[in-house]
């Protein structure tokens, strides 16, 4: 009778480990699910870091060329000195110049002017010597303010004088 008890007793031994080892187990597979749980997580908010950090980058930048571009537009305020200086640019080489605001040569489809930036047109002409009129184009394209011209015309006279006439819009903001 004794044996059955130790048998009895080692059987529930047997159970009781078996029971905990069952439960152990679940626990440990738990664990792991979480942990893999938690390395996903940590890994798709990494790469949400990453997302943002560029994000940031390219936010930067565009402000950037937002700064550029509106140095480059016309302030409306700032006309006046625009054609001052095409005055005194064209004094400075001694060239005879018209300067006429205009119609801008350039319009935008029905869809577009809601997009369109303002322009105003202008007509530009002048008279001297050809190569003081390439030195005033020259000087022109290095303004700071944006000069799309459309249209050019280029006369020789006889000798060494031209007259040269720059249809052209300048954007405003």
């Amino acid at each position: 009778m004794l044996t059955v008890w130790i048998a009895g007793g080692l059987l529930c031994i047997v159970v009781l480990a078996w029971l905990c080892l069952s439960i152990l187990a679940q626990r440990v597979s738990q664990n792991t699910n979480d942990l893999l749980e938690a390395q996903v997580t940590i890994e798709a908010n990494y790469r949400q870091q990453q997302n943002l950090s560029n994000l940031s980058r390219q936010v930067t930048s565009i402000q950037e060329n937002a700064k550029e571009l509106n140095r480059a537009f016309a302030d409306r305020t700032k006309a006046l000195a625009f054609v001052e200086y095409i005055e005194e640019t064209a004094a400075k080489y001694g060239i005879e110049q018209a300067f006429t605001p205009v119609e801008p040569t350039r319009t935008g489809t029905p869809s577009q002017t809601q997009y369109l930036i303002e322009e105003r047109g202008f007509k530009l002409t002048l008279k001297g010597k050809t190569q003081d009129l390439f030195r005033f184009l020259t000087e022109l394209e290095a303004n700071p303010i944006y000069v799309l011209t459309t249209e050019v015309t280029l006369n020789r006279d006889d000798g060494a004088n031209a007259s040269l006439d720059l249809q052209g819009t300048i954007p405003w903001h």
